[in-house]
């Protein structure tokens, strides 16, 4: 793998995808320091960004970020749509989406959700 390049994780015998972990990226205000089991700190981000996102799937799929960040909105944006009228979502390897509470500001419609992710 080339450096600075994200670790996204492959597919397992059993068909599962492994973990994808996101790129490096400098430390700014949307990273935090995280201890790990080892007693080492690493440096976590805090947000994924959508065109870091897009970088991710793109180079993931063997794909150019072109030909997926179509593809990528429109998948967000229908998980989005289905989150927003309350809809359950299950969507392996990514979990289940549970919408537990929904409330309104003069901004947006906030939505608290449960994330079951398989062990």
């Amino acid at each position: 793998m080339e450096k600075n390049q994200p670790d996204l994780g492959s597919e397992t015998a059993a068909g599962q995808a492994d973990a994808i972990t996101a790129p490096e990226v400098a430390p700014d205000e949307t990273m935090h320091d995280e201890t790990v089991q080892d007693g080492s700190v690493q440096v976590v981000p805090l947000q994924i960004k959508k065109n870091v996102f897009v970088e991710m799937v793109a180079t993931r799929c063997g794909q150019r970020k072109n030909d997926v960040k179509p593809i990528v909105e429109a998948t967000l944006a229908a998980l989005g749509a289905a989150l927003a009228d309350g809809h359950e979502l299950q969507i392996p390897p990514f979990g289940k989406v549970k919408v537990i509470k929904v409330r309104e500001n003069e901004r947006a419609h906030v939505l608290s959700l449960r994330l079951a992710v398989q062990k």
